[in-house]
């Protein structure tokens, strides 16, 4: 006889899979990415059965989902590889450019500022081989870190049964402080995750190179 299916059971193996899939992401993110059709693989896989179990709560349509995100996912990150690595340097910098003119000037972000910032620091990211390598350290530290923590916080909102409001009012005290507590964390997971990654690629110093279609 089938055991009457449990939708809580398919609920926890999707959150441990995204908890591992954030964790080796985020201390292992530049090794995947050398091939960069396994990290859009597997990023596609993960997003695609998440929307699809939210969207049905059932096992099949989230692992069909899985498939074919994975599938959409390979071929985008083989695609736009260059074009994220660019779009990320290029916020950084015209983030960074931003503050700094502001506090220099004690008035807003100049706007040709930050966009020419943005432009010269996207376009370094490309042409800069161990730029190129920080950015991609980075971006897969940090969002690997925030996919684990995104992970367990909906395990502890759905087992605890905690609402979850969204309102333009200022937070209470007690949710402000749970809020610095994530944010804490999510910077702490992800600064051990780029050190770990430079500790276990020592060669990036030199500046590495790569050979095949998956080369950076």
């Amino acid at each position: 006889m089938v055991p009457p299916y449990d939708a809580s059971n398919t609920f926890n193996v999707m959150l441990g899979i995204d908890i591992l899939i954030g964790l080796v992401l985020c201390f292992f993110g530049y090794l995947i990415s050398q091939i960069r059709i396994a990290i859009g693989l597997i990023l596609g896989a993960a997003l695609g059965a998440n929307i699809g179990y939210a969207v049905s709560q059932n096992a099949w349509v989230a692992l069909a989902a899985g498939i074919a995100g994975g599938l959409l996912g390979a071929v985008l990150s083989s695609i736009f590889y260059f074009t994220g690595i660019f779009l990320i340097a290029a916020f950084l910098g015209g983030l960074l450019s931003g503050l700094i003119s502001a506090a220099i000037s004690h008035q807003g972000p100049q706007p040709w500022i930050v966009l020419l910032t943005a432009i010269i620091f996207g376009s370094a990211a490309i042409l800069l081989n161990k730029l190129r390598v920080f950015i991609t350290i980075m971006a897969t530290a940090m969002g690997g870190a925030g996919w684990a923590i995104l992970a367990l916080i909906s395990f502890f909102v759905v087992k605890t049964g905690t609402p979850v409001v969204w309102s333009s009012q200022a937070l209470p005290e007690r949710e402000k402080i749970l809020a610095y507590v994530i944010l804490f964390g999510w910077i702490v997971l992800g600064a051990m995750g780029i050190a770990a990654q430079y500790k276990f690629l020592p060669s990036l110093k030199d500046g590495p190179t790569f050979k095949g279609s998956g080369a950076l």
